[in-house]
Formats: structure tokens, C-alpha cells, sequence
């Protein structure tokens, strides 16, 4: 038994840095392909000014030219219109 006590204080601290096996992460859906705020009823709206009909008051209207906050509220709805007032899309974050 003393024959193995140097070959088990090796071999012991490597079974300690064995990584635990765990359960697969859930899949990551980007924020472009999420509907929370509702963004795939209004992709009509792509390419249509943004004084159209029907375009919601309470999305957030981000121009070409505009500075925006970069946080991800998967709720709100993110109208992006270029410098001719061109709606250019439509997503939630």
C-alpha cells in the first residue's frame, strides 16, 4: 500500500481539476428575431414614410443622424428611419 501512496497524492489533485459535466445552455434567440414588442406587424411599414398611417406613436423613432442608448429593452419597439424620413426597420430591443 505504500508503494502507491506517491503515485495517488499525483494523481489526486488532477481529479480535482476535472471539469463537472453540465446540462446544455438554453439556445440564445438574438434580439432581432425576438417579437415582445409586437415589431412583426408592423414590417409592413419598411420603406414607407414615417408619417404614414399606422405607424405607431409609442415605438421608439430612431433617425440616421440620431444618438441612441445601446440597452436591450426587449418590450420596446425600435423604429429606424433614414435621412429621407424612409422607415428602414422595424425590431424590438
Amino acid at each position: 500500500m505504500t508503494r502507491f501512496m506517491p503515485l495517488l497524492l499525483l494523481v489526486a489533485p488532477l481529479a480535482a481539476c476535472a471539469t463537472p459535466q453540465s446540462a446544455p445552455a438554453a439556445p440564445v434567440i438574438p434580439m432581432a428575431n425576438r417579437n415582445d414588442c409586437g415589431a412583426l406587424q408592423y414590417q409592413s411599414l419598411v420603406g414607407k414614410p414615417v408619417s404614414s398611417p399606422g405607424v405607431p406613436v409609442w415605438g421608439r423613432r430612431i433617425y440616421s443622424d440620431s444618438t441612441v442608448v445601446t440597452d436591450l429593452v426587449s418590450s420596446r419597439l425600435n423604429i429606424a428611419i433614414d435621412e429621407n424620413g424612409i422607415i428602414t426597420s422595424v425590431s424590438c430591443g
